[in-house]
């Protein structure tokens, strides 16, 4: 049996972005996220390989992001394991860093009373400066996630749908996650789960997610809802994939 090897990645040499790092979003209200980019080296001094190619409505690609945790994680643990995802933009500047602790489930709505199934992230932008979070909130009708500010104040809410599904069979359900303004009736925007066999993900630049919201949205809360698209793709699909 071939053994397969985790690559070792330090991202102590990696530059970080100032704090106007993410003021790029303040010309965006679209985005389209691939899975599986392909590129062979992006950061100077080690070999990486990108999760999720994050693309504007022109095309134009803006960001990388890589996840950073281990294999046994990985493989043993999918939906619930800890990691760390480094958004990094062109110039090779890490720009957000979006953090999650091991849970021991993850996935079901009504769980998320039970701290150890709740899921949740922590937003850093620049690294090492708290710029929000993204909690999962209890529910017997979806899934529902509530996008907070630094001072941990609820400022969106997020809306799933009651059934989750992917892969070659899929049963065809919505796989829409309604973003919600303050009051939770408004909706304001959406992350958008593309089907794997309607759009056959498993080529290198099919879009697996799109996200929108309002121009003028917060830059903070631009970033904040990223940072739950990555948390709703690996806390809810990552088990689906591996299957499928």
């Amino acid at each position: 049996m071939s053994r397969i090897r985790q690559e070792q990645m330090s991202w102590t040499s990696i530059a970080k972005s100032d704090a106007d790092g993410i003021e790029q979003f303040k010309f965006i209200d679209s985005l389209s996220i691939n899975h599986g980019f392909s590129l062979k080296q992006v950061l100077t001094g080690f070999p990486v390989r990108p999760k999720y190619g994050i693309f504007n409505n022109q095309g134009e690609q803006l960001f990388y992001a890589f996840e950073e945790s281990n294999l046994f994680d990985q493989v043993c643990c999918t939906n619930e394991r800890k990691f760390t995802m480094h958004v990094v933009d062109n110039q090779s500047r890490e720009l957000i860093r979006v953090h999650r602790e091991r849970q021991s489930c993850s996935g079901c709505c009504c769980l998320a009373n039970c701290e150890n199934c709740k899921q949740h992230v922590t937003v850093e932008s620049p690294p090492g400066h708290i710029l929000g979070a993204v909690e999962q909130e209890f529910s017997f009708s979806g899934m529902k996630y509530v996008l907070k500010d630094a001072n941990d104040t609820p400022m969106l809410f997020i809306m799933g749908p009651c059934c989750i599904c992917d892969g070659t069979h899929s049963c065809g359900c919505e796989n829409k996650y309604a973003l919600l303004g303050t009051d939770r009736i408004t909706e304001i925007g959406s992350i958008d789960k593309q089907y794997f066999n309607s759009v056959r993900v498993s080529t290198a630049n099919s879009v697996a997610f799109t996200l929108n919201f309002p121009l003028n949205l917060d830059v903070r809360m631009k970033v904040v809802a990223l940072a739950a698209l990555f948390l709703i793709d690996i806390g809810n699909y990552s088990m689906i994939r591996l299957r499928s």
